[in-house]
């Protein structure tokens, strides 16, 4: 516990919101253009510091789909320059992410699974 509390050190909630596939496309550009965060559920690369080939659970990103995301508040808020996603209205699920990945551990644990990193290529940086 003491050890995800130092993974984990900020109060930020689960947030969920609805987004545009033009405001995904923004948000991708942004985290490619800080080297790549890692998502759920997506794939991108990250060609001259903008995400190119974007899948959303296999599928390439439609500018004109409306896409369901959870976040964290922060971001959700507009927080580490994610100003794309400022005043779009989220739900607040009133639970923080440390306490979500606690209770994962919990439940792995529990049916006597291990925590397993494993590189996917979720997100790739590709030269010219």
């Amino acid at each position: 516990y003491g050890k995800m509390i130092e993974l984990m050190p900020f109060e930020n909630r689960i947030a969920v919101m609805e987004v545009t596939g033009l405001t995904l496309d923004s948000l991708f550009n942004h985290m490619a253009a800080k080297g790549g965060w890692h998502v759920s559920g997506a794939t991108y690369k990250i060609k001259n510091g903008k995400a190119v080939d974007v899948t959303i659970q296999g599928q390439p990103l439609q500018s004109r789909g409306v896409y369901t995301m959870a976040v964290s508040s922060y971001l959700a808020q507009g927080g580490d320059n994610c100003t794309m996603l400022q005043g779009i209205p989220y739900t607040d699920t009133k639970k923080t992410l440390r306490d979500a990945l606690i209770e994962g551990v919990k439940e792995m644990t529990a049916k006597g699974e291990h925590i397993k990193s494993v590189l996917d290529g979720r997100v790739q940086t590709v030269k010219e």
